[in-house]
């Protein structure tokens, strides 16, 4: 008995009338945005760059910044506040990983990077899987009219693009886990827009979600991209403030040496005037790795302008 099989995509120019279309969405900060504070700019840009051997160097005596929290006390005090455990993932099931690897087969062979599978973003991915198989609906939006960004919100996921692929098939004899996963990406490929959202190059980390029943099973694949990339002012001076959605752990990488200092926004008037704050974390050199929370603010000073790399995980998946 042959499958049948249903797809659905999210992503650029959506088609609400035409099943199958795709459409990925750029986070609102997409483009060029200046954040201006008195006397210190920063230019957002949104590229692709994977980082790598990014470690973490102390600043904690350089001088007038004081009150220096140590990366274990912040931790303590973000994950409490944002009621998140480092510890807590979601271990993806036999055909979520077979969808995932089959994923990375087709990218191999059209010459791009494989992605990395998310734990996070893939509890998000099952999740909806699984309440589509229980409420027989098959949409990127649920009955509430809830998108993939609002269930990435909501779970404390950042990203700068994200991308959605939905597929429902029904169960022939062959239900092995080797067989569902191909006969999504068999259909996602013959599908342009589908197609386009699988093998975007800009595209690093995957989340999978498969729910099955003993006739049917859904689907959803989500495709992130979460690397930032800013240039400071002129004098080297900056204030970067992340588009984040929850606590977050990130990787930063400059092209030049500088200070970075993170502290909660609400002391950066007091750093503003007397040149000292309570800060979380300080750092000197060239890379550094840290959590930060939507309310917070990353200074950088170096003597020239820097271009920095800021890749962002979930919190709970570092």
């Amino acid at each position: 008995m042959q499958s049948s099989v249903r797809f659905n995509g999210h992503g650029k120019e959506c088609n609400s009338e035409q099943d199958g279309q795709q459409r990925s969405r750029e986070n609102p900060w997409q483009g060029v945005r200046r954040i201006s504070f008195v006397g210190f700019v920063a230019l957002l840009f949104f590229t692709t760059l994977l980082l790598e051997g990014c470690t973490a160097k102390d600043l904690s005596s350089v001088g007038n910044l004081s009150k220096f929290l140590s990366a274990s006390e912040e931790m303590h005090i973000v994950a409490q506040h944002y009621n998140i455990s480092s510890n807590e993932t979601y271990m993806p099931n036999a055909a979520e990983y077979e969808v995932f690897k089959a994923v990375n087969v087709v990218r191999g062979k059209h010459g791009l990077h494989p992605l990395s599978l998310d734990s996070q973003t893939s509890k998000v991915a099952h999740d909806y899987s699984e309440r589509m198989l229980k409420e027989g609906f098959f949409s990127h939006y649920d009955p509430q009219g809830r998108s993939v960004e609002d269930r990435l919100e909501e779970a404390g996921i950042s990203y700068r693009k994200v991308g959605e692929n939905l597929a429902y098939l029904r169960l022939g004899e062959n239900r092995s886990v080797e067989k569902i996963a191909a006969e999504a990406v068999k259909g996602w490929m013959n599908s342009k827009l589908h197609r386009e959202t699988m093998l975007d190059k800009e595209y690093e980390t995957l989340g999978v979600g498969v729910a099955c029943d003993d006739k049917v099973c859904y689907i959803s694949t989500i495709y992130l991209n979460t690397t930032f990339q800013l240039l400071t002012g002129d004098k080297g001076f900056g204030v970067v403030e992340l588009p984040l959605n929850g606590l977050a752990y990130i990787d930063v990488k400059s092209n030049g040496t500088g200070e970075f200092i993170l502290m909660p926004k609400t002391a950066f008037p007091e750093f503003q005037r007397e040149g000292s704050c309570t800060c979380y974390g300080m750092w000197k050199g060239d890379s550094f790795s840290t959590y930060i929370t939507p309310n917070d603010y990353i200074v950088v000073k170096s003597e020239a302008p820097v271009r920095l790399t800021i890749h962002v995980k979930s919190a709970a998946s570092s």
